[in-house]
């Protein structure tokens, strides 16, 4: 079991997520908590009327909501009756047993689970202390649970492997059909610009598109997410960055960008190798370059005019996860570089520069031997993994850092 707490200014946002859910069928409003009836018996006006008047008896706290998920492994059958154990029991042990709750089971994903929706704010008006609840209590809490009833336990837990496939138009929501692939791609994929990252999203039929540069939402910083067709032509309408799952805004983005450029380094090595190998073989057209690498767990995206003329190329190695543009890899690796390649036969940029030095191809710390066929650089690892890892279905952010391990902002002094 997985638990996960967030903190809010408003349950009212919290309880009318879970609202909507139950109104689109994709959610059950089973149990409750510290109620004077059965949720049965309540409209979702009076399920959430308890708890603004709770909240409202403190009206200095303005940090009052507090929404919880609790995930059971995808192999599970959990009842409505033994969630409703486990909500009360996860409750109970983290100090909320005696504060009014409500409690969703949601069937939107693959595995099942529940939300809690309560606050922070006991019967007398006092606030329950949060800090390091999440290490503390609630982690607790979960592995007792975990023993009392049964469950797969999160530590030992090794999900199955899902494959994502391109986009299908109007197969899943729009919103739902984006979300699971950024969710795949960022937790796989390292990349160091926006251009990158939707080389990556192409192959799944998804862009990130920031607008025209003189348009408001460009200025803005703002970003916005939509599905395409094998044409790069947008499918359905756009979805604002902010309203997805983890909010990967630009901000978001650029934080990524440093943090990978430095990530993605390990990676260069063995994709320069594996090009290398396959320039130096029988290329003979820019067509059988990419099915080749493709061959190799490498995807080559190239970019034309146009005339059809290419002036662009960038490469996505499945098996590291590295994403590259050809320059970054040296000039025998660019757009141009990989043209004279192949219209020379395999003799690249590379090979004409170092030509002379005893028939061997070097660049940088990769190297050919032209007349034994093979690669020259030693220690380096040229095998082909999986080319899918994991994807778990989980209710995750992507930029959420763990409770116990947020900082604290500091007050300003007025």
């Amino acid at each position: 079991m997985v638990a996960r707490i967030n903190t809010g200014h408003s349950i009212a946002k919290s309880v009318g997520y879970n609202e909507k859910k139950v109104l689109q069928g994709k959610a059950q409003c089973i149990g409750q908590g510290n109620y004077p009836m059965l949720v049965k018996q309540m409209s979702a006006a009076m399920r959430l009327g308890r708890l603004v008047h709770r909240a409202a008896l403190n009206p200095n706290v303005h940090r009052n909501s507090v929404h919880i998920s609790l995930s059971f492994a995808p192999e599970e059958r959990v009842s409505d009756q033994t969630m409703n154990a486990i909500a009360r029991r996860y409750m109970q042990g983290i100090g909320f047993g005696l504060q009014p709750f409500l409690v969703y089971r949601h069937q939107d994903t693959a595995h099942p689970h529940l939300h809690i929706c309560s606050v922070n704010i006991r019967a007398d008006g006092s606030r329950i202390d949060m800090h390091n609840i999440g290490r503390h209590q609630s982690e607790e809490t979960r592995k007792q649970i975990e023993q009392e009833f049964s469950l797969v336990q999160a530590a030992r837990h090794t999900p199955k492997v899902v494959e994502v496939q391109r986009v299908a138009y109007g197969r899943l929501p729009t919103k739902a059909a984006i979300e699971k692939v950024l969710g795949y791609v960022f937790s796989k994929y390292q990349f160091a610009s926006l251009p990158e990252l939707n080389t990556v999203l192409f192959a799944y039929g998804v862009r990130a598109d920031r607008g025209g540069t003189r348009s408001v939402m460009y200025a803005n910083g703002g970003l916005q997410y939509t599905i395409i067709n094998t044409e790069g032509e947008p499918l359905g309408k756009p979805i604002k960055a902010s309203a997805l799952k983890g909010k990967p805004t630009l901000n978001w983005l650029e934080g990524q960008f440093v943090l990978h450029r430095s990530q993605k380094l390990s990676a260069k090595k063995s994709l320069k190798v594996v090009v290398a190998k396959v320039l130096h073989g029988k290329v003979k057209d820019m067509e059988e370059l990419v099915k080749q690498l493709q061959r190799q767990g490498v995807y080559l995206h190239l970019v034309k005019n146009k005339e059809g003329l290419i002036y662009g190329a960038t490469f996505v190695d499945h098996r590291t996860g590295g994403v590259f543009k050809g320059s970054a890899l040296g000039k025998g690796y660019s757009a141009k570089g990989l043209a004279a390649a192949v219209s020379n036969a395999g003799a690249s940029a590379i090979e004409v520069r170092i030509r002379g030095n005893q028939g061997k191809v070097m660049d940088d710390d990769v190297g050919f031997d032209v007349d034994q066929g093979r690669i020259a650089s030693e220690g380096v690892d040229t095998g082909e993994p999986s080319l899918w890892e994991v994807l778990q279905q989980t209710e995750v952010v992507y930029d959420e850092i763990a409770y116990p391990f947020r900082r604290r902002k500091k007050r300003k002094n007025n």
